[in-house]
């Protein structure tokens, strides 16, 4: 074991011998001689005001003045986290020559199987780089008390921005629904060689028949039926053998009939099935796969007791994404409605973390599906950006 000629302990709970798993055995040893002991009295900050397990958050430590009058060479300082269910984290910040304060980052712990959860944070040890002649140090400082959670937090993946909803008392029966939604455009890509099919929007029903290629359907489908679709508040636009069509306001219900021409939907989706949670979904950078892109719908949806389309875990055009919760049907909650208290983590691909909470009063099947965040996609590829996610509690 690494030991150092100058140990500082921490002052709570009586003085003990501090040991640091996560800095290398940095402040362990023993003071050297009898020496009088002086105390430090310092203080730890935290731009934090919430941080899940795994997240990684900034400490600043702030040595008084008069302590950095006498002790002007480096001197390093160590925080440590403690979790409600005894999960331990230390991290270590050198404060330089001519500063009083440093700021480093540290891992929040996990333990705590409870949806609310708190950690405390404190400094415990301190270590000079020259020794005073003379003195031994002990430190104590102010704890901070941040909020926390059993939520866990998405791995940084490429380019993808992955987005996380969980809720309360997911061992009850509660069959929260996530739905994704590209707003405002529906796309709907043609397959097939031949025959017909049909695509019907809010129920009216508009015949898709091959002509050509599916790029030449496309575009005749649109010059046969934009009109009437329009009258339906919808503009319908073709790119290759992509139908695009674009709306403001409510989303309508666009569903397709396979015949000799089938097609994929892509416009709203459920994320992951009835059991998964959290519901995680991405958005992606590339393309994965051959189709289109990934706010998948089946052709052939179920429509008991609401339609019920196969999940995309992931979405690839650009546009603005919405992300709503739900039930679909009153056998979902555990009574007719129920107040839910949920979490959102969105993980950006740099690594960056935002954490929302907040609750869904009175939720229950007549009050429908609750837009939570929307988040914008821009470019693909190496070009790609998200925007700072906008949450509505």
């Amino acid at each position: 074991m690494k030991r150092i000629k100058l140990l500082l302990l921490a002052v709570f709970a009586g003085s003990t011998l501090i040991s640091c798993d996560d800095d290398d055995d940095k402040f362990t040893g023993s003071p050297v001689g009898v020496l009088p002991f002086e105390t430090v009295t310092a203080t730890v900050s935290t731009d934090a005001t919430f941080a899940l397990p795994g997240q990684e958050i900034n400490f600043t430590a702030t040595l008084p003045e008069s302590f950095r009058a006498v002790v002007m060479d480096t001197v390093t300082v160590q925080a440590t986290i403690y979790s409600m269910g005894g999960g331990v984290r230390n991290a270590s910040v050198d404060i330089l020559p001519g500063s009083n304060s440093g700021t480093e980052k540290i891992s929040v712990p996990g333990g705590g199987g409870t949806f609310d959860l708190n950690f405390d944070m404190k400094l415990t040890a301190i270590n000079l780089k020259r020794v005073v002649p003379g003195k031994h140090y002990l430190l104590t400082s102010n704890t901070i008390n941040v909020a926390s959670g059993s939520t866990g937090v998405p791995t940084t993946n490429d380019k993808r921005l992955k987005i996380s909803i969980d809720w309360e008392n997911k061992t009850i029966v509660r069959k929260v629904r996530v739905k994704a939604e590209r707003i405002g455009l529906t796309t709907v890509t043609l397959l097939g060689t031949g025959g017909s099919g049909t695509l019907r929007v809010n129920g009216n029903a508009f015949p898709v028949p091959f002509s050509t290629d599916l790029a030449t359907t496309a575009a005749n489908f649109v010059t046969a039926q934009s009109a009437a679709l329009s009258a339906l508040g919808v503009t319908a636009t073709s790119v290759g053998t992509d139908l695009y069509l674009s709306y403001s306001g409510t989303s309508p219900l666009v569903t397709f009939t396979n015949g000799g021409v089938r097609a994929f939907v892509y416009g709203e989706a459920y994320v992951g099935s009835v059991t998964d949670w959290p519901k995680t979904y991405f958005l992606s950078a590339s393309k994965l796969g051959t189709t289109s892109e990934g706010i998948s719908t089946s052709s052939v949806p179920v429509t008991t007791p609401n339609p019920i389309y196969t999940p995309s875990p992931y979405a690839y055009n650009p546009g603005t994404y919405a992300f709503k919760i739900g039930v679909v049907q009153a056998a979902d909650l555990e009574a007719p409605s129920v107040d839910l208290k949920y979490r959102i983590v969105v993980k950006f691909p740099n690594g960056e973390t935002k954490i929302y909470n907040g609750v869904y009063n009175a939720m229950s099947v007549a009050s429908g599906f609750k837009t939570v965040l929307a988040v914008t996609k821009t470019g693909t590829g190496d070009s790609v950006t998200y925007s700072d996610p906008v949450f509505t509690p």
